[in-house]
């Protein structure tokens, strides 16, 4: 996670750009579990890559 946060610092306008493009991607994406690890990647860059228990259960334990 300290990669993800290190780009989010270094790279805000980026990260920003990716963070839409990878919803995108989730809403037009047919197979469940690359929709499922996008909107991962995009839920742990909303609480600044912090893995917090409401994810991990989300998305760990399903």
């Amino acid at each position: 996670m300290i990669i993800g946060y290190r780009l989010e610092l270094d790279y805000p306008l980026q990260t920003d750009e990716l963070r839409i493009l990878l919803r995108n991607a989730s809403l037009n994406s047919t197979e469940c579990w690359a929709r499922k690890m996008i909107l991962l990647m995009v839920e742990l860059g909303a609480v600044n890559w912090k893995i917090v228990p409401q994810i991990e259960e989300f998305y760990y334990t399903l």
